[in-house]
């Protein structure tokens, strides 16, 4: 459970930078539409995304074998944790797709 517990911190910590960025690219008007910005937070939303898909499947994999678990009950941070997962994977394609055809935050 130690690959979890690894992939669900850096899933979060790369969320939160990914949070930080698009913060950045969207209210700070030095940085409002900035391509580097917004590539970096498409980036780290992705990794996000790949670290909390790695963390969910390994989890759900092993979510049965552990003692005293009720079998086919993941529980409620289980489902938060899918919530992360489609929400970043969502966050960063627009995000991406925003800066790959060259549009801005504030040009709408």
């Amino acid at each position: 459970m130690a690959a979890t517990q690894t992939f669900a911190i850096f899933g979060l910590m790369t969320l939160n930078l990914g949070c930080l960025l698009l913060a950045l690219y969207v209210f700070v008007p030095s940085t409002r539409g900035s391509r580097e910005a917004g590539l970096g937070a498409a980036v780290s939303l992705l990794v996000a995304a790949a670290s909390w898909l790695i963390a969910v499947c390994v989890f759900g994999a092993y979510a049965d074998r552990q003692k005293g678990s009720d079998p086919g009950k993941l529980g409620f941070s289980f489902g938060l944790a899918i919530v992360a997962l489609i929400l970043s994977l969502a966050a960063g394609v627009m995000v991406l797709v925003t800066c790959c055809k060259g549009g801005s935050v504030g040009s709408k």
